[in-house]
């Protein structure tokens, strides 16, 4: 359940972005084509959003993720209640602000691509370095702390690390729903809950994922693009519910 959705970063991210975008149009300088200026924004909102879910959630050494979930779940909302003043108030700029809110791919470049790289491959390898500790965790919380894991300490260090991947990532895509919530429980009944497999086979099935939800987005009404982030919620959706239904049988 601890998508980026889910946690309130993608909120967060939105809701900077959207600042970004009022502020280029009331000052206007339009500094996206020569600084990274709209996903610095977006970042600095993920990151806000991050510190308020951690802040919020009063995770203690022994307690449960329910407060992280329940903190994301409450920031998402106040984030979202935000973003929809912010579209009431605007004017000129409502239509930068509902593409940016749609997310996609069609922004995409080498240069873009340079910025994130970095730290998602840092976030990816301390994520996998902490494979067997989840495992551990994976057994239950009692069988974890007997194999001598703080899982408090896991629970709070995979959350910042996944958050900040996240926050870069979505500060230049915008948001693009239900990639993270399905594709780690397709890609466990796939390979097995080994995480030093899931992890690197997650990454690449939601790679997969992104791209054929893509390629789809622009040729289903082509030479019109559809938001990518309408087909991956139409696919997901369905998924995550068939996904529920059976882990509950």
């Amino acid at each position: 359940m601890a998508d980026p959705y889910i946690l309130g970063v993608s909120a967060g991210a939105a809701l900077g972005a959207c600042l970004g975008i009022a502020l280029e149009h009331l000052s206007g300088y339009y500094l996206t084509s020569y600084l990274p200026f709209l996903p610095l924004f977006a970042f600095l909102g993920a990151l806000f959003s991050l510190f308020l879910v951690y802040q919020s959630s009063k995770i203690s050494l022994t307690e449960g993720s329910i407060g992280l979930l329940l903190a994301g779940v409450a920031i998402t909302f106040l984030f979202s209640a935000l973003i929809t003043i912010l579209l009431a108030f605007s004017k000129s700029e409502l239509h930068s602000m509902v593409f940016w809110l749609m997310g996609g791919l069609s922004t995409a470049s080498w240069y873009k691509i340079s910025i994130i790289t970095i730290p998602v491959l840092v976030g990816c390898t301390l994520l996998f370095t902490s494979s067997l500790d989840l495992n551990a965790l994976a057994l239950g919380e009692e069988e974890a702390l007997h194999l001598g894991i703080n899982t408090g300490k896991l629970r709070i260090r995979i959350f910042i690390i996944g958050s900040l991947i996240i926050a870069s990532v979505v500060s230049f895509t915008g948001i693009i729903g239900f990639v993270g919530l399905i594709i780690p429980h397709i890609t466990r009944l796939l390979v097995g809950p080994d995480h030093r497999t899931m992890l690197p086979a997650s990454a690449f099935l939601g790679a997969v994922f992104l791209i054929l939800c893509d390629t789809l987005a622009r040729f289903i009404l082509a030479p019109s693009e559809i938001p990518i982030g309408a087909i991956t919620a139409a696919i997901g959706a369905p998924l995550f519910i068939y996904l529920l239904k059976r882990g509950y049988q």
